[in-house]
Parts: structure tokens; sequence; C-alpha cells
């Protein structure tokens, strides 16, 4: 989403995430300060989101809603903190969930993303061909300024019940938003830059 902004003042303005710890008051205070610059605060969470406790910002408590190794599921954390917005700071929110339809249509799939995939499906039924099992094809960034990448294995038991974090100089200091370090990591990977939009400012509208 933060590819997704051209300058100061443009959406999305806060951005937080599962590696660090969710603190409310914090969180308030941030959106206090952009809807006073600003007008409006357009706000990014992932909804691993947790608090200082450990649980899920507003994550889901049934029993039934787990996954296949029984681990509670996040979720929910974007209907909270609009409530939550609503409630104490008194300004009109909602929140936005991208449907699984829309995430997974090849129509917002990059060129970069298409030829991957390709390399990565290409290498796993040669593997399979060959009947070799335990292993996970990965894709390996290359060093150089020119993005470049290669199509590499790791033991499925290695990647199992793990996760990766996002690294922290991808993060800013305040914990809202991403650095730099990140654009110049994501930009290669969508393939391009993200369409501009013109935007009307300085001009005195009137209706006739």
């Amino acid at each position: 989403s933060s590819l997704a902004k051209s300058k100061e003042g443009n959406a999305p303005h806060l951005i937080y995430f599962s590696e660090r710890v969710f603190n409310l008051e914090t969180f308030f205070s941030d959106v206090e300060v952009t809807y006073a610059k600003w007008g409006r605060a357009v706000i990014v969470v992932s909804e691993g989101l947790k608090d200082d406790t450990g649980a899920y910002l507003g994550g889901i408590k049934s029993e039934a809603s787990r996954d296949g190794f029984g681990r509670t599921l996040p979720g929910g954390a974007a209907s909270f903190l609009a409530e939550q917005i609503s409630e104490k700071l008194k300004l009109r929110a909602r929140n936005e969930k991208p449907g699984l339809a829309a995430r997974s249509s090849v129509h917002y799939a990059s060129l970069v993303d298409q030829k991957e995939a390709y390399m990565v499906g290409k290498m796993a039924v040669r593997f399979a061909a060959k009947r070799e099992t335990g292993v996970m094809m990965t894709l390996e960034r290359e060093k150089g300024r020119t993005y470049r990448c290669h199509v590499g294995t790791a033991p499925l038991k290695n990647i199992a019940m793990s996760e990766k974090l996002l690294p922290e100089n991808f993060i800013n200091a305040k914990g809202n938003f991403v650095t730099d370090a990140f654009l110049r990591y994501c930009q290669p990977i969508i393939g391009g830059p993200i369409q501009s939009f013109p935007a009307l400012k300085g001009y005195a509208l009137s209706h006739r």
C-alpha cells in the first residue's frame, strides 16, 4: 500500500505491523495528529496485530475458527479499530477488507508475479517428476541494483509452522510506516510504478 503514496498527504497515512506490539493509546495519538494535519486518515493494518498480552487485536475467539495446526486465527483488527476511533475520538470511521476474489484475481498480478510464478511451477514439476518430496520452492533474490531472482529450494521442515518477519530496517522508528529501504526493496517486485492520477489543487470549483 505504501507504494501508492506519491507525495506527502496522500494515502496511506499510517501503517501498522504485526512485528510490533500494538499500543492503542499511541494509535489514537497518531490518528489525531494525522487527522488534524490532513483532515483525514487512511490507515493500513496487519490482521496479525497483537496487544502487549500477545492476544490478536479483534481476533476470532471461536474454538472452531483455528487453522490446521490448531492455532488461533487472526482477523478483525480493522473493524475493531474503526469502532474504537468512532467511540474514543468521535470521528466517523469505517473499515474495508480486500475480498478473496480480488486478492486472487490474475488482473492484479504484475508481469513480475506471473513470470516468477511460472518459474516456481516449472521447477516444482521437475521435482515432482523425479519423485523428490519434502522441499519447498523458493525465490532467491540476487544482489545488485538490477532486480533478478532465481528459483531455489528449502527443506519443508524449515518452513512449516514458521514465519518470516519483516526486517526491522523496513519499519520506521515510530512503528507506523515503512522506511525508504522497504520501498527500494518492494518497488521492483510490482514490475513498475503504480498508475498515478491527477489531482485538482488550487482551483476554485463552483456549480452553476
